[in-house]
């Protein structure tokens, strides 16, 4: 493979466009967030809230709280999404 091969195999390689890196990690880091959470007491909280909430109440869970804790954690991740999704799109003339 000669010189001008290679350079153009890896212009065409993701990572050289710097719109993929504002994608990639974000996701990745919200990929992580969101397997850190599901591995958490408050998931247990969560799964037991939409199971019984009269019995979580019953125990002492704060359901309220804990289902606006679920609401604020959604809404953050679709806007995150959102605003990733507009990245590649807007264009200034």
């Amino acid at each position: 493979m000669d010189s001008t091969a290679s350079a153009c195999l890896l212009s065409s390689l993701p990572w050289n466009n710097s719109y993929y890196f504002i994608l990639v990690v974000p996701s990745v880091i919200s990929l992580i967030l969101m397997y850190l959470i599901l591995k958490s007491p408050l998931a247990l909280r969560f799964r037991a809230i939409r199971d019984n909430p009269q019995r979580c109440e019953a125990v002492g869970i704060h359901v309220r709280r804990h289902q606006l804790y679920a609401i604020v954690i959604a809404t953050s991740c679709w806007n995150r999404r959102g605003s990733l999704c507009r990245v590649g799109t807007v264009r200034i003339s």
